[in-house]
């Protein structure tokens, strides 16, 4: 008698049902470890904006003024990395400067806004290991000097 190569269709049915299951626990940990990566690359953005305005301060005595949310303020593109954006996929950076009366420091800040609410949390999770921050709804506001002086 002559066998046959190939699977059969019981086999093939059990194969696939096996690999449905194995993605269907895999998914939720993707997505858990994709938006983990995303806050952290927003934490060093945030970072990466408060050495250039550091070096905008440094450099010209004062902090610039603030700029619309997504937009790099006027004059610290040459203190960024080449090619540097406050608008990214998943969120977009915001520029604060709160000037402060009698001389004290002004307070600044950068603000992550995102829509998305497992981001945000994320970021908040990821703010209470380093940078002191305020949040509303999905906005979370990194602040990098004030009150206390530049940090």
């Amino acid at each position: 008698m002559k066998r046959r190569a190939g699977f059969t269709y019981v086999e093939m049915l059990v194969v696939l049902t096996i690999l449905g299951i194995i993605a269907r626990i895999a998914a939720p940990r993707l997505w858990e470890v994709r938006k983990r990566a995303v806050s952290r690359a927003a934490i060093a953005d945030v970072r990466v904006a408060r050495d250039a305005l550091l070096s905008h301060q440094t450099d010209q005595g004062t902090f610039p003024m603030e700029a619309a949310a997504g937009a790099v303020p006027s004059g610290l593109q040459k203190f960024l990395p080449a090619g540097f954006q406050f608008t990214r996929a998943e969120y977009t950076l915001d520029y604060e400067y709160w000037p402060a009366a009698g001389g004290a420091p002004a307070m600044i800040g950068v603000a992550v806004d995102t829509p998305d609410a497992t981001l945000a949390l994320e970021l908040r999770k990821l703010g209470i290991s380093g940078l002191p921050y305020l949040s509303v709804g999905s906005r979370t506001v990194f602040v990098l000097s004030g009150l206390t002086g530049v940090s």
